[in-house]
């Protein structure tokens, strides 16, 4: 007989932004000056200069990746073996752009197609909003593409008016208005061209990723990268033109910087961001994430595993008992 043994390798871990800054002690994050743990780009508002801000796509950040430690004490995932810090952080598409640009950039502009005389049939913003919504509903139905009962009917508070436009909606709510609005902008002129082009663009860029196998080919991950750039530029010149304007539009945040991420390739691997997602993980990931956070950050690791053992032992007696009952 020929016995086998088998390890178990951590070959990447996946959550939220918040949930990667807990569980590898970041100093880099949203909130600071150096916003990525990937590369050395700045949060320009802090620090006064936009060489090397996240907000400029070509800036110096580009060239150095991964050359700086990003955490102020070492995790215990980093003295895993084979562990590499460019390969073992997974970039989670679902927060960065379905819960995260991807509302922004559909609540900016479904809210300047509904200030835009003639656009959606209606007399006032009610009206437009129930128009709009018709033919959401309608887009969703001929491709058999999900929409939940709150993404059915569009209001001011979902679409948070009165501030930056921000689709408070689900992630595959906002998938599916993002190929609606991708439709309307090759069908229906927005009068915006760098508008329509940063919709369909990443609606290009995104689709690539979430239709794609494990691995991308050279050919999709080019495609997604053109598309992405295309779309980051356009987004960009928006939010600068919206700025001096000021008006609250074309809202950007640190997200957009690691959705360049995805789109540069910069971790170095054919493997696809979008099998990273968190769909079906998001519920375990938080109830992990509250569990660790009672926990000090040297001996993090060990205690919520410590932790979750106890629990499932308790969850497990509990079990046993009702069957046996």
């Amino acid at each position: 007989m020929i016995w086998k043994v088998l390890f178990l390798l951590v070959t990447i871990i996946r959550g939220d932004w918040k949930f990667i800054v807990q569980v590898f002690n970041l100093v880099r994050c949203s909130s600071g000056n150096l916003v990525c743990w990937l590369c050395d780009a700045t949060n320009g508002i802090l620090n006064g200069s936009l060489a090397n801000s996240y907000t400029n796509t070509d800036g110096d950040w580009v060239k150095h990746i991964c050359e700086n430690v990003p955490w102020d004490s070492e995790p215990a995932f980093a003295r895993l073996l084979f562990f590499v810090l460019l390969l073992f952080i997974a970039i989670d598409l679902m927060h960065i752009w379905h819960l995260g640009v991807g509302r922004d950039v559909c609540g900016s502009t479904l809210k300047y197609l509904i200030l835009k005389p003639g656009y959606f049939a209606g007399r006032n913003h009610k009206e437009k909003l129930h128009s709009a919504s018709k033919a959401v509903k309608e887009f969703a139905k001929e491709r058999g593409l999900p929409l939940s009962a709150a993404g059915k009917k569009l209001t001011k508070a979902k679409l948070q008016w009165g501030g930056y436009p921000h689709l408070k909606l689900k992630a595959a709510d906002v998938a599916t208005y993002t190929q609606f609005l991708a439709h309307l902008s090759v069908t229906k002129s927005f009068g915006n061209d760098d508008l329509s082009t940063a919709v369909w663009a990443i609606d290009q860029a995104i689709s690539v990723f979430m239709r794609g196998g494990m691995f991308l080919n050279a050919e999709q991950m080019d495609y997604a990268r053109a598309m992405g750039l295309v779309f980051l530029r356009c987004w960009l010149k928006l939010a600068a033109v919206a700025l001096r304007a000021k008006e609250k539009m074309y809202k950007v945040r640190p997200k957009i910087h690691l959705l360049q991420h995805c789109f540069l390739g910069h971790r170095r691997s054919c493997r696809n961001p979008g099998v990273d997602v968190v769909f079906m993980d998001e519920d375990w990931i938080k109830s992990m994430a509250r569990l660790s956070k009672h926990t000090h950050k040297k001996t993090m690791a060990l205690r919520t595993i410590q932790r979750y053992l106890a629990g499932l032992k308790q969850e497990l007696r509990r079990f046993l008992k009702k069957q046996t009952a």
